[in-house]
C-alpha cells in the first residue's frame, strides 16, 4: 500500500506527461501554438473528471478486490513466514 502523497504526485505527474504528449502531437500536426495550449487545458480538465468517474464506478465493482482483513491476513502469512525462513533450529545438546 502506499501513501496518499505518493498517490498524488504520481498521478500529477503522469497528468503532465500525458498533457505534454497530446500538446505535442497537436502542436506536430497543426503547427499552431494556441490552438496546441486550448485542446491542452481542455484534455487536463476532461481526462481528470473522467478518470475520477472512473475511479467511483471501479469502486462500487468488487470484483478482484481485496478485503481489509484480507490484507492482514496475507501480510500476517508473509511475516510469519519470513520468520520462519529466519529461524533456525539448533538440535538440543545431550
Amino acid at each position: 500500500m502506499e501513501g496518499r502523497k505518493r498517490s498524488i504526485l504520481k498521478a500529477l505527474s503522469w497528468r503532465v506527461i500525458a498533457t505534454i504528449t497530446t500538446m505535442s502531437i497537436v502542436f506536430a500536426y497543426t503547427n499552431e501554438f494556441a490552438l496546441t495550449l486550448g485542446v491542452g487545458a481542455i484534455e487536463v480538465f476532461s481526462k481528470m473528471l473522467l478518470y475520477y468517474g472512473h475511479e467511483r464506478i471501479w469502486a462500487r465493482i468488487r470484483w478482484g478486490a481485496i478485503s481489509h482483513d484480507e490484507k492482514l491476513e496475507k501480510s500476517y502469512r508473509n511475516e510469519r513466514e519470513a520468520h520462519e525462513e529466519r529461524t533456525v533450529l539448533v538440535p538440543p545438546y545431550s
